[in-house]
């Protein structure tokens, strides 16, 4: 009785309260308890949850230490597979030819990468640069690569060049693509036709004569 009357002094629409209309408050205002606090427990269970993996995975790591398996785990469930990588494109490390190529200076890159722990090299894409602007955003052919990546000092270990026939090397500093392009299409037409003769660039080196004559 206390609690009806009280019910009916608060609320402003009628003093004459039906028992159904109570027990529907009651049972809304229970129900929204209820839920608050499975709420709040699950809140509780998820920090506790987040604490747990947190001090397994950082727990007494130091810079320059080796990271523990779990690192990055995010406890049940997929872990996350963190990992870190670099971004550069091919034509930013260092080139005697104006550019950056696969030659070795990547292979040095690469070994670099593995020294420091890394696990990707993201290198942008490696297809035919349009002429105007040589964006590699911008490429001629997406079934294509670009040639003027192939690296000449390569070629000759490969025997399809001569070292007699490389250039003088350019100078370092801003890339220049289009000299870059003048100066290695010709050898790399000359390398091409040779691989497909079969010849060998350099007619003093039997060796390479005999790994050409192996293809």
């Amino acid at each position: 009785q206390q609690r009806r009357a009280r019910f009916a002094r608060a609320s402003p629409a009628s003093k004459a309260v039906a028992p159904r209309a109570f027990l529907g408050f009651l049972r809304e205002r229970l129900s929204s308890k209820k839920g608050s606090k499975a709420q709040q427990v699950a809140k509780e269970a998820k920090e506790k949850q987040a604490e747990a993996v947190a001090a397994t995975t950082t727990a007494k790591v130091e810079p320059g230490d080796s990271l523990q398996d779990d690192y990055g785990a995010c406890g049940d469930g997929k872990p996350k597979g963190r990992r870190a990588g670099v971004v550069l494109h091919p034509t930013s490390l260092p080139g005697s030819y104006g550019t950056g190529d696969l030659g070795e200076h990547a292979f040095r890159f690469v070994d670099w990468l593995e020294r420091a722990g890394m696990k990707a090299w993201q290198v942008l894409p490696l297809v035919p640069p349009e002429r105007m602007f040589w964006s590699p955003y911008a490429g001629q052919n997406a079934n294509s690569g670009n040639v003027l990546l192939i690296s000449l000092e390569g070629l000759v270990a490969d025997g399809l060049l001569a070292k007699s026939e490389l250039p003088p090397r350019l100078p370092g500093g801003n890339a220049a693509f289009d000299a870059v392009a003048r100066l290695k299409e010709p050898l790399l037409s000359l390398a091409a036709s040779r691989l497909v003769a079969g010849e060998d660039g350099d007619a003093s080196s039997s060796s390479s004569s005999s790994s050409l004559s192996s293809l």
